[in-house]
């Protein structure tokens, strides 16, 4: 498995994740781990960036610092 996640820290809330995504799958061949790095590109990125910025704005979040 592979994931990317954002990690929301505040002194005024307890750490959260969110935005969380794990992939399954990727490429192997015998005795090599998976390659996911094809799975993650630029489309992806941009997706998952959407629905991270969603989450925060659910949540009720602004201002958050994302780097």
């Amino acid at each position: 498995y592979c994931f990317i996640a954002g990690i929301l820290d505040s002194p005024d809330m307890e750490c959260q994740v969110v935005a969380l995504d794990i992939f399954r799958g990727g490429k192997s061949t015998a005795k090599q781990p998976k390659d996911y790095h094809a799975m993650f590109n630029h489309d992806y990125f941009v997706k998952w960036f959407a629905k991270l910025l969603a989450e925060l704005g659910d949540m009720g979040e602004a201002n958050a610092y994302i780097g």
